[in-house]
């Protein structure tokens, strides 16, 4: 009769010292992403710890390659082996299947071929099919997962500069600060969009201009005005003022 293992044994089974270190971060990436969407529970879930060779022969065959599925989202499974990727091929998805395979807890995430999960699992079936049920929604296809994968990298890119446009932004920075006659700044590109918003930004200049000329004119006639009033106020207190408009 085989014996069963619990995962978390099957966990220190699968870290082998002959795994290059891409190959170790991407497994660690993997036992995150069975952190994240499994219960807590799961490193005390019971299996048969069935070898590569038992479960598959010397190799996958064709047939059974196809119908090969693991119970986690295919583009975190992607993003294990490559964080930056932007698409899954089928050759990259081959090779990725390849190397879980050969983890003990790779065989251990399978949910098709039905019968090689339920092969695995017989010790504690229920806790893993409850699972694949609850996060069925979120298991797609290869091509589906590739555009995923694309449209998730658009989204970061919008949201976060690309090293280009952060060198650009620097550059322009470091120009604005130089003192005129040093150098001549870096000029940003401006795309069609930025026009009306230029054309905008000159008609509020202008305006604030007209306005403090207007302000300017108040001014120098109050001044003047005045200027006006006190020179009467000073005639009217002074007695020779009318002597010498006379004699004039």
């Amino acid at each position: 009769m085989m014996s069963h293992h619990q995962l978390d044994v099957v966990l220190a089974n699968s870290k082998s010292p002959h795994q290059d270190e891409d190959d170790v971060e991407a497994f660690q990436a993997i036992v995150s992403a069975v952190d994240e969407i499994f219960p807590t529970s799961w490193r005390s879930w019971p299996i048969h710890n069935y070898t590569f060779n038992e479960v598959f022969g010397d190799e996958v065959s064709q047939q059974i390659n196809a119908k090969l599925r693991f119970a986690l989202p295919l583009d975190m499974i992607t993003k294990a082996f490559d964080p930056s990727t932007t698409s899954l091929s089928e050759r990259r998805y081959r090779i990725i299947k390849n190397k879980i395979l050969k983890w003990p807890l790779g065989r251990a995430l399978l949910y098709a071929p039905h019968a090689i999960m339920e092969k695995i699992h017989a010790p504690d079936y229920n806790n893993f099919i409850n699972i694949v049920r609850e996060l069925k929604p979120r298991f797609v296809n290869r091509h589906r997962a590739s555009s995923q994968l694309k449209e998730s990298s658009q989204l970061r890119d919008k949201h976060h500069p690309s090293e280009s446009d952060v060198s650009l932004l620097g550059s322009v920075s470091s120009g604005c600060r130089k003192r005129p006659g040093t150098s001549t700044p870096a000029k940003v590109p401006q795309s069609k969009r930025a026009a009306p918003a230029q054309n905008h930004s000159d008609a509020l200049l202008v305006d604030a201009l007209n306005k403090q000329v207007e302000m300017f004119n108040k001014l120098v006639s109050i001044s003047t005005e005045q200027n006006d009033n006190l020179k009467k106020l000073l005639n009217r207190d002074d007695p020779t003022a009318d002597v010498t408009e006379n004699v004039e």
